[in-house]
């Protein structure tokens, strides 16, 4: 084995990391031909610190694959490309199904040290292999043309993966034996980190797409859908329920998914950015919510409810509406009756802090626990999800409402998004501000909850608010859009429908 070299900090030339990358992904390619037919081999080496969107475009040039990301405030960060491996599911009980199957995947997975052999010395701070993915909303999303290519649920171990923690990176490869496309774009990718360290390869190359048209969601469907929410609140049906629209965007040319990640910077401090592809689509968003995070014994997660643009005083207010906290204090209380009994202790705010974002401040209280006993981070996502932030209460008599008034099926959007390990542990986010990409067309989501004293005039402006950092990442000018195309979704017009 050669002898490990250190990463190049950023700026400075890799040509010595260059060839010490070189020499150990021969090894590793070596090592991979000897293991059993079924494995997949894993191993990373130290890498150039980068900016994670120059990585992700790097991957995504030099493997020819739809790029992936995931990148949380604070880290650590993650950009992808291809698939070693794939869970997928239809149907209901998503999560027990992929937890079956991971169970089935990671003796399969041979991750060697960070040198690429078996048999040196760890790098303590490697991450381990991760799965990447989401779930959708609602079972379902499968049978719809627009979610056909990411189902009711899938996670996928990436074939080339960088991960960035702080001021240090790793390359990561998962190859199965003899797969000759896989051993072929392992070297492109190594040279296109390189590349990028030295700066020369810093943009995604492509012009934004121009956009021409932006079709929004009928004012009147809108009004119709909130009337029938309150109905259903005064009848004692509902305590609240979620009301989602979307919007289509076109341009004039397929839209560069790597660049319009790029773009989501702008407008996403303190979200999850993230981007999941499959087949020619890309689910793709910031959003400020986290579901569920665990590691070891410790789990965390929030309520994110009740919105108010931002502006002079913006924050009291915020914290003064009975609205507003009865909707935050709905969420709280549940989130505390489905994560309790797992928990033999759970700390939750007494009174909830102000999460201020780009154009909207949101009332917000963080909940960490301490688990009982060991739980997969996915089945806590199982007991957690669908919150009253994305469905409402009862959640059942929510679902339906969601199910028989919105035209069309959310897909992953509000579903939970992000990453698990062999471990169980993992960080799972719920899939906010969001949208498909697929070619030149594009489709979003936004949501408002409603409750005893929502104003549906408020809530279609809430709901635009929400949408302006994806349409912004898109090319397309907010302020600027045409104005709404009534009969745009299926079933629009019709008493009570909306788009999701």
């Amino acid at each position: 084995m050669s002898e490990a070299a250190p990463a190049p900090e950023p700026g400075r030339a890799a040509g010595p990391w260059l060839a010490f990358a070189r020499d150990r992904l021969d090894e590793l390619l070596r090592w991979a031909d000897g293991l059993a037919p079924d494995a997949i081999a894993f191993a990373q080496l130290p890498a150039p610190a980068v900016p994670i969107d120059d990585a992700l475009v790097a991957l995504g040039r030099a493997s020819g694959e739809a790029p992936l990301l995931w990148d949380p405030p604070g880290g650590p960060s993650f950009a992808a490309a291809g698939v070693a491996a794939r869970l997928a599911v239809e149907g209901g009980d998503g999560a027990r199904q992929l937890r079956l199957q991971a169970e089935a995947l990671w003796p399969r997975i041979r991750e060697a040290p960070t040198g690429g052999s078996p048999d040196g010395p760890r790098d303590g701070g490697a991450p381990a292999a991760r799965l990447f993915g989401g779930l959708a909303f609602q079972p379902g999303a499968a049978s719809s043309p627009l979610w056909r290519a990411h189902g009711d649920g899938a996670f996928t171990l990436p074939r080339v993966r960088y991960a960035r923690i702080g001021e240090r990176a790793f390359l990561a490869f998962a190859l199965e034996p003899r797969r000759a496309a896989a051993a072929a774009s392992a070297p492109r990718c190594v040279e296109a980190i390189a590349a990028a360290s030295d700066g020369t390869q810093v943009a995604s190359g492509a012009s934004p797409a121009a956009i021409t048209g932006v079709a929004q969601q009928d004012r009147a469907c809108w009004s119709k859908l909130i009337a029938a929410a309150l109905e259903g609140i005064a009848a004692g049906r509902l305590r609240k329920v979620v009301a989602a629209r979307s919007a289509d965007v076109e341009a004039a040319a397929p839209f560069d998914v790597a660049q319009v990640i790029r773009a989501l910077t702008t407008g996403a401090a303190g979200c999850v950015r993230f981007a999941l592809p499959a087949g020619s689509a890309a689910f793709l968003g910031a959003t400020p919510e986290r579901l569920v995070a665990r590691k070891g014994d410790a789990v965390r997660t929030e309520a994110l409810a009740g919105t108010i643009a931002a502006g002079a005083g913006a924050g009291q207010r915020l914290l003064e509406s009975a609205k507003d906290r009865e909707e935050h204090d709905l969420v709280v209380r549940e989130i505390e009756r489905r994560l309790g009994p797992l928990c033999r202790e759970l700390v939750v705010p007494r009174v909830p802090s102000v999460r201020p974002l780009r154009e909207l401040l949101h009332l917000c209280s963080p909940i960490e626990g301490t688990l009982r006993a060991p739980t997969h981070v996915l089945a806590l996502a199982e007991a957690l999800h669908p919150t009253p932030a994305v469905a409402g209460l009862p959640t059942e008599a929510a679902l339906a409402f969601i199910a028989a008034h919105e035209a069309e099926p959310r897909g992953w959007y509000a579903g939970p998004v992000g990453w698990f390990d062999a471990a169980g542990d993992g960080e799972l986010a719920v899939a906010l501000r969001s949208g498909v990409v697929e070619g030149a067309r594009a489709r979003l989501w936004t949501g408002a909850g409603i409750v005893t004293g929502s104003d549906a005039e408020r809530e279609y402006e809430e709901t635009a608010l929400k949408q302006r950092t994806m349409l912004a990442a898109l090319g397309a000018e907010p302020w600027a859009a045409p104005a709404p195309t009534p009969g745009r979704h299926a079933g629009a017009g019709a008493p009570g429908t909306t788009g999701a």
